[in-house]
């Protein structure tokens, strides 16, 4: 599947089309519970519960080493605040290429727990490894956000 590729895609974002060709028609199950779901453009998912709504969304970092720890929750915040939500937690997946150090894990960590206290974010967990299969450190964060849910849709 991944070796035999007739024509390998492009570095970066996919195209609208191509997110609508090869993502947007793979969403699970449908649930009532889910206000808006994955739609180009929209960053966000809502979900509506007993009246309150989440808002999730995520982000990696890619493109930078230097203060990604720092520049991440802010991607995520910037999401969900601009869905009208407040952001409540955010979850944390770090890779790491086989030549980082300890102190860069730990100071990846620093830059998270201080961006992520000065935006209002706890940080419920995520997942930390060191591998081979990237060769500078990937921040993935997925935020959550509460809203109270409007008038017009109680």
């Amino acid at each position: 599947m991944w070796e035999d590729t007739a024509k390998p895609m492009q570095l970066g974002k996919l195209s609208p089309r191509e997110l609508e060709r090869l993502v947007f028609p793979f969403q699970g199950r449908k649930r009532e519970e889910v206000l808006f779901g994955a739609h180009l453009g929209r960053d966000c998912g809502v979900l509506h519960f007993s009246g309150l709504l989440l808002s999730l969304t995520c982000d990696p970092v890619t493109g930078t080493a230097k203060h990604a720890g720092a520049l991440a929750p802010h991607l995520v915040a910037n999401d969900l605040i601009a869905s009208g939500a407040e952001p409540v937690a955010l979850l944390v997946s770090l890779l790491f290429p086989p030549v980082a150090d300890a102190s860069a894990i730990e100071d990846t960590m620093r830059e998270l727990d201080a961006a992520a206290s000065s935006l209002g974010f706890a940080i419920l967990g995520g997942h930390t490894e060191v591998t081979d299969a990237v060769l500078r450190p990937v921040i993935h964060c997925t935020g959550v956000g509460k809203s109270p849910l409007p008038a017009l849709l109680m």
